[in-house]
């Protein structure tokens, strides 16, 4: 998973896409949570290509609905709050609001944690989720 992970990480949009289609045909034979975190970590990565190839990643219909997605972007939220980046914050939050279920409450939970005090990104992008998600 790391290795095909590595290639997200290059400034090649053909390598980045055919990394991105070999994680998502591993998801049968490896763990989902695995592969959503290896993905995960370039969500906040500096090159907004990489960021946009791992956030195209999370909204495939593979990883919709996996409960291991879920819980390894949900790691990832909360050790990336520590870190204080709002716009890797706001892409780990829309990431779950692509692989959540309609009334996650752990998710909205997560969600309705960051509202106050927050840069205006990352609060926009968690209204959205819970919006995506039924609570508003």
């Amino acid at each position: 998973i790391a290795q095909v992970g590595d290639r997200l990480d290059s400034e090649s949009e053909s390598v980045r896409q055919s990394a991105v289609a070999a994680l998502i045909s591993m998801i049968d034979t490896h763990p989902v949570g695995d592969i959503a975190v290896c993905v995960g970590r370039r969500l906040g990565h500096e090159h907004p290509d990489v960021r946009a190839s791992a956030l195209s990643a999370m909204d495939h219909d593979e990883f919709k609905h996996q409960d291991g997605a879920v819980e390894a972007l949900l790691r990832l939220l909360e050790a990336e709050t520590e870190l204080g980046d709002p716009q890797t914050v706001t892409n780990i939050l829309t990431a779950l609001g692509c692989v959540s279920r309609v009334g996650d409450k752990k998710v909205l939970s997560a969600v309705t944690g960051y509202l106050q005090g927050q840069d205006y990104r990352v609060t926009r992008a968690c209204l959205q989720v819970a919006e995506k998600l039924g609570r508003f």
